[in-house]
C-alpha cells in the first residue's frame, strides 16, 4: 500500500469521537492515545481505527507526564477531576503536548468536561455530535443539607451526613 503525505491539521480523537464515525481517511493527521484506543470495544469502530493505524493515518501516542501533570492540576481547579476518566485526562494531555508543536491543533469530542478543560487551557475542539460547550464552567462540591462546600470531590457531608452533589461555581456578588 502506498501512504499518501498528509497536509492537513492535526486532530486528536477521544473514543467519542472514533465511535461517532469520524473519517480518517482524510488529509488531517490523527492521534489517539493508548487508554483511548483500548476504550474502542465497538468491533466496528475499533476495525476502522486498526487499519487506520495500519495505513499511517491513524498514529497511537502516550503524552508525556508533564502535560499529564497540568492536566491534572488544571481539572483540579475546575473542579473536572472526578468528571474525567484517566482516558480523558490522557487525551487532554496528548493535545496539550502536540499543540506545542501545531497551534491548529483540534481537539475532536462530544464530551462536555473535556471540552471544558481544553477551553480553560486555550486548546481548540470540535464537537462531532453534539452542541458543544458554550461557556467555561468551574465546579465545586455543595452539601444538599448544610449547604457547605467542598473543593474536592466528596459523597458525604463531613459535617452533618446529607450527599454532596456537584454544582457549577458562581461568581461572589
Amino acid at each position: 500500500m502506498t501512504q499518501r503525505k498528509r497536509v492537513g491539521r492535526t486532530v486528536v480523537l477521544d473514543t467519542g469521537a472514533v465511535l461517532a464515525g469520524i473519517d480518517l481517511a482524510g488529509d488531517s493527521r490523527y492521534f489517539i492515545t493508548p487508554l483511548a484506543f483500548a476504550e474502542l470495544i465497538n468491533p466496528n469502530a475499533r476495525l476502522k481505527a486498526e487499519i487506520a493505524v495500519e495505513e499511517g493515518g491513524l498514529k497511537i501516542i502516550a503524552p508525556d507526564e508533564g502535560s499529564i501533570d497540568k492536566i491534572n492540576k488544571k481539572t483540579a481547579s475546575l473542579g473536572e477531576s472526578e468528571a474525567l476518566s484517566s482516558a480523558d485526562v490522557e487525551t487532554l494531555a496528548l493535545a496539550l503536548q502536540l499543540r506545542s508543536e501545531d497551534e491548529t491543533l483540534i481537539l475532536a469530542t462530544d464530551d462536555y468536561a473535556v471540552q471544558n478543560t481544553a477551553h480553560a487551557l486555550n486548546i481548540k475542539f470540535r464537537p462531532i455530535t453534539e452542541r458543544g460547550i458554550k461557556k467555561q464552567l468551574t465546579w465545586t462540591y455543595i452539601c444538599t443539607g448544610c449547604r457547605q462546600e467542598y473543593v474536592k470531590h466528596t459523597s458525604i457531608c463531613e459535617s452533618c451526613g446529607n450527599m454532596v452533589r456537584r454544582r457549577v461555581k458562581r461568581p461572589p456578588r
